[in-house]
């Protein structure tokens, strides 16, 4: 009797897992376009269907006690591990609830809604999209753009109480449209940080830089961008012009995951491949726009169909949505990447330093340190890494881990919310003026 329990639990099993891999597969295969966090939650759940149906098919042909055994291992690891990634998702849900962003978020209008009230006043705007999205499943038009979609008012986030919005140059980046006609002294390539997220354009690094130096200033950068995307706009965009000053910000907190991500992507890994490889992205805007476009169409009704407001999630959401384990993967990512993107760092930043030599600019390396895992913390592994990478190279680095982050205090200014996701206009403000003093400092040197 209780063998033939257990063989109908584990037949049971191996036809679930058999359906479960089936409607993963069905439902990423009615897919044209992707978000890179619904990419790795297909490979997530596929890898874990066909372990499952191998194990369950294999389990059917062990003694009873043995399968006992396993079955009560199986359970015990996948309830204790659920069970950590329930409380990472329930502490993430509490401190957003309780800060100053959702106080000024709940009560604000969505995303969603704020796209249609533009769109009522006669503007056509879009979103911005991640950059790791840039890339169709299909890939129908054979390339990986670097920019937004151009001269549009675009949509970004909402940390301080109003939804940023900025107008796209002709590349589709946070730039006056005209200063790509003049001559450049500091190109910037970034992350989201530089790019200004939750802040309207006057706000954001390159626009504070440009003010107080009273010189003209590119950025190139996007949410979601990693080194291997910031090499590639460099040699995209950066041979439009001869900067004097090229500035590199490395952002500690998902940097080396972002490149681990873009690493697998074929076209990114050909900058890395062949140093003469190029997309000539600037002659194929009108390409760019129309993927782009196309993407965002996915973008748009993924926000439509998601766009209840923050206080309406409750926790049988979370209990759900903790089954991707995507908190205990984004932790697990980190720490991998940490231990094997260093070598591949080094090769992207020297690439980059021989292209800034090649247009005869100086290139500086700006640590953004991430105040959720760090706070001044000098012994931090990833921190000595990267200082001794940019040591080697013989590269100039701006350590805003001890310009700035130097006590709870500070840190706690430069963010609205507690989450410390991206700065306030105080801290963009900031770090641009750290950014530029010691620029002057280096070059005096």
């Amino acid at each position: 009797m209780k063998k033939n329990l257990f063989n109908f639990i584990f037949i049971s099993f191996f036809i679930l897992s058999i359906l479960f891999f089936y409607l993963n597969e069905i439902k990423f295969s009615n897919l044209e376009y992707f978000s890179v966090n619904i990419n790795y939650n297909y490979l997530f759940l596929r890898k874990l269907s066909i372990i499952l149906i191998i194990l369950s098919f294999v389990f059917i042909f062990l003694n009873t006690n043995l399968k006992i055994n396993i079955l009560l291992v199986f359970f015990s690891t996948f309830i204790v591990i659920f069970l950590i990634e329930f409380v990472i998702s329930i502490k993430l849900f509490i401190d957003t609830n309780s800060n100053k962003r959702f106080d000024m978020v709940k009560n604000n209008i969505s995303r969603y809604e704020y796209f249609i009230k533009l769109k009522n006043s006669n503007i056509n705007p879009v979103f911005s999209i991640h950059a790791l999205n840039h890339s169709s499943k299909k890939n129908i038009y054979n390339l990986f753009s670097l920019g937004g979609i151009s001269n549009k008012i675009t949509i970004d986030c909402n940390d301080n109480g109003y939804w940023s919005t900025f107008k796209s140059d002709r590349y589709g980046f946070n730039n006056i449209d005209s200063d790509w006609d003049k001559h450049i002294d500091f190109l910037l390539v970034g992350d989201s940080h530089l790019y200004g997220s939750c802040v309207n354009q006057k706000d954001t690094i390159g626009s504070v830089l440009k003010e107080i130096s009273g010189s003209s200033v590119i950025s190139l950068a996007n949410r979601g961008n990693g080194p291997l995307i910031q090499y590639a706009l460099l040699k995209e965009y950066g041979k439009l012009f001869k900067p004097n000053k090229i500035l590199w910000f490395y952002f500690e907190g998902n940097d080396n995951n972002d490149l681990l991500k873009e690493l697998k992507n074929p076209i990114l890994f050909k900058y890395l491949e062949d140093e003469d490889f190029s997309q000539q992205l600037t002659n194929n805007q009108l390409a760019i726009d129309n993927k782009l476009q196309k993407i965002h169409l996915n973008l748009l009704k993924n926000i439509e169909n998601n766009s209840k407001s923050i206080d309406n999630k409750n926790y049988i959401d979370i209990f759900f949505s903790s089954l991707n384990f995507s908190a205990l993967r984004h932790l697990v990512g980190n720490f991998i990447a940490d231990l094997t993107s260093k070598n591949k760092f080094k090769q992207i930043l020297n690439l980059a330093n021989r292209f800034s030599e090649k247009l005869g600019a100086k290139l500086y390396v700006v640590y953004l340190p991430d105040p959720k895992k760090n706070l001044n913390n000098l012994e931090n592994k990833n921190y000595k890494t990267i200082l001794k990478i940019a040591k080697e190279l013989e590269i100039q680095i701006i350590d805003l881990n001890k310009e700035i982050y130097k006590n709870k205090h500070d840190v706690d200014k430069f963010y609205t919310s507690i989450n410390h996701t991206h700065p306030n206009i105080l801290g963009y403000k900031t770090i641009a003026n750290v950014v530029f003093e010691k620029v002057l400092q280096l070059e005096k040197n």
